[in-house]
């Protein structure tokens, strides 16, 4: 009778062993899953800040022309204002075209003044998307944290489980190898 008492114990161990087990494995295709996910997530974010990095380079193009169109004006209103010093020594016979010149070097100070602001309109947006790029760095530094974090976690896990497996596999082997009570 002890050995009939027995088989039901060691099938119950048996199926709780089995259960363990399949715990164990959905437990391991979860975070297969997550992980799978947070890297995912990881190359969108670094997809992202490589994009803003490559419009951040456009708009920074952008600023050195308009710097170097304003140079360009500058350049033009010096010369003119060196034409206007020349016109003045003949003011007599040349006083409608000095108005007409001056005319033309306060459209061209509008237009510097409008290239101005459109400059410090850009260097507004340039200050927001690099605001932007520095946002998306720290949140993709969190993510990689939480990630290896993860990672971490599940490796320890993996490790408690395998070991575990090991201990009951010992206690199996040590009780007959299959499982039933191997005395006669």
């Amino acid at each position: 009778m002890t050995d009939l008492a027995e088989q039901p114990n060691d099938h119950s161990r048996l199926d709780l062993i089995q259960t363990i087990l399949l715990q164990v494995a959905q437990q391991q295709q979860v975070n297969t899953k997550m992980i799978a996910q947070l890297t995912e997530r990881g190359d969108s974010l670094t997809e992202n800040v490589n994009n803003l990095t490559l419009r951040v380079d456009g708009l920074t193009e952008n600023v050195n022309n308009l710097t170097l169109r304003v140079d360009g004006l500058t350049e033009n209103v010096n010369n003119l204002t060196l034409r206007v010093d020349g016109l003045t020594e003949n003011v007599n016979n040349l006083t409608l075209r000095v108005d007409g010149l001056t005319e033309n070097v306060n459209n061209l100070t509008l237009r510097v003044d409008g290239l101005t602001e459109n400059v410090n309109n850009l260097t507004l947006r340039v200050d927001g998307l690099t605001e932007n790029v520095n946002n998306l760095t720290e949140e993709s530094s969190s993510i990689i944290d939480i990630m290896m974090h993860s990672i971490q976690n599940a490796e320890t896990d993996r490790e408690t489980f395998q070991a575990e497996i090991q201990r009951i596999w010992e206690y199996l082997v040590r009780q007959g190898g299959n499982g039933s009570n191997s005395s006669t």
